[in-house]
């Protein structure tokens, strides 16, 4: 608020361009000639309007002092409202995950089955069929799993000779869930590992490999592939070409038999939800659940490459 000393400065200001017209100072020379004074009703009514008009010019200077407040403006996302403290999160990238890409020269050897102590590798059985851990992802997220195939019933280091229509395992615990994962169909599962979630993908184990009509497809799943890789040889990323050479993988292999088959070179299968599968390749054979034999994939994948 001004000080009292401040109102006449301040009436100065509001008032001091306020100039009679020479029609009305005449008007009031000729009365005040005529009457001397003013009556006492007049005094007042021009007392109180130059009052009002006083405390009006100090109230709007006090309004212009005022400090200003910063509008405050709400924008929401067009569509449904998110309920309150929840936030929005980006596809959860697997801890651990590889990317394949090309580059200069041709690509090392890339082993992603995990190894074991003794004749067996890391594994989970279910309902026949075998998988085996990978070294990455070193962690998925649970948005990653899909249904539940059963909990180990079997923790034992020798898998070969348990009940094979149990759920086994010698690297999960006893009571440990195993999962498919989503988009994977069949090609890979996941269960618990110390504290974190593994994945483990598809093999042959002690002579079991298919079951029943399965194919190559059956055991690679059908999930979108953006990247393969063959060691010593190169890496394709382009989509087009990409889905040539998976159409000519899994149409075109013929089955040698379940036994597995280690290689000199490795191919590996990136999907779209950063999982990497692995065949190991010794010539025109593919190795993974099963042997295949493939000269035309070899050949195409050479092409592609360069």
């Amino acid at each position: 608020m001004n000080k009292p000393e401040e109102f006449r400065q301040t009436a100065d200001e509001m008032l001091g361009g306020l100039v009679a017209g020479q029609e009305s100072y005449q008007k009031i020379i000729d009365y005040q000639g005529k009457r001397g004074f003013a009556p006492l009703e007049l005094r007042r009514m021009a007392a109180f309007a130059a009052l009002f008009v006083f405390m009006l010019g100090i109230g709007s200077v006090a309004l212009s002092k005022r400090p200003q407040v910063a509008k405050q403006i709400e924008t929401k996302a067009a569509g449904k409202e998110m309920p309150q403290g929840a936030t929005m999160s980006a596809w959860a990238v697997p801890r651990g995950s590889i990317t394949l890409s090309g580059g200069g020269s041709a690509p090392g050897y890339l082993g992603l089955w995990a190894q074991g102590s003794g004749a067996n590798f890391p594994l989970v059985a279910v309902e026949g069929r075998y998988y085996r851990l990978l070294t990455n992802p070193t962690a998925i997220d649970t948005s990653m799993l899909g249904g539940t195939l059963g909990a180990v019933e079997v923790f034992t280091n020798e898998p070969a000779l348990a009940d094979p229509n149990s759920v086994i395992s010698n690297v999960a615990g006893k009571g440990e869930t195993v999962h498919t994962v989503k988009g994977m169909n069949g090609a890979a599962v996941a269960a618990m590992v110390d504290g974190n979630l593994r994945v483990f993908q598809r093999v042959s184990f002690s002579g079991n490999a298919l079951i029943g009509s399965e194919n190559l497809s059956s055991v690679l799943g059908k999930g979108k592939v953006v990247a393969l890789q063959l060691s010593g040889v190169g890496t394709v990323t382009d989509i087009g070409e990409i889905d040539r050479l998976m159409d000519i993988l899994k149409s075109r292999a013929i089955y040698k038999g379940s036994s597995g088959r280690s290689g000199n070179q490795a191919l590996s299968i990136e999907y779209d939800n950063h999982i990497v599968l692995q065949l190991s390749v010794n010539g025109n054979d593919l190795s993974g659940c099963g042997v295949w034999s493939n000269a035309e994939f070899v050949a195409a994948f050479a092409q592609s490459a360069q």
